[in-house]
């Protein structure tokens, strides 16, 4: 039996763990203006709406490698050590991406240096962002008119 997509509660709470990393970006380090953080914070959204579609529609990102669907171990506790394993990847992504940009102090090999805390706390709202949707999207889901 097909499972349905997870499309508007990944979008939805890929944007609140964007946001929050805008934000945290934000207090770490200051920007040369206001584009540069504004664009750090629509590539943080972008990756960060992939990686919960990912976590939220396992069996459907799983589908694109066959290969993997046959271990065993990844399907435990509704695919736990899956989604930690997508959120470990994206720790690694949004710390690259610190890593990369330019911070405001013109110190480029240090980059804008996102702490490691806010790196794990973001890595935590993906990797349990099911549980949570599966608690809020109840109510909240009248608010969307489609």
């Amino acid at each position: 039996m097909a499972q349905e997509l997870l499309i508007l509660p990944a979008i939805f709470w890929g944007l609140i763990v964007g946001l929050y990393e805008l934000f945290a970006i934000h207090k770490d380090e200051s920007f040369a203006g206001v584009g540069r953080w504004f664009s750090h914070g629509l590539h943080a959204a972008g990756f960060a709406i992939l990686f919960v579609f990912i976590v939220m529609n396992v069996e459907y990102a799983l589908g694109f490698f066959p290969s993997l669907q046959d271990i065993g171990f990844l399907s435990v506790l509704g695919f736990l050590p899956f989604r930690i394993l997508v959120g470990i990847v994206a720790m690694f992504k949004i710390q690259a991406a610190s890593m990369v940009v330019r911070g405001g102090g013109g110190f480029a090999a240090r980059g804008i240096g996102e702490h490691f805390t806010h790196t794990l706390i973001a890595g935590l709202l993906i990797i349990f962002g099911p549980e949570v949707m599966a608690l809020l999207w109840p109510l909240i889901s009248g608010f969307f008119p489609f």
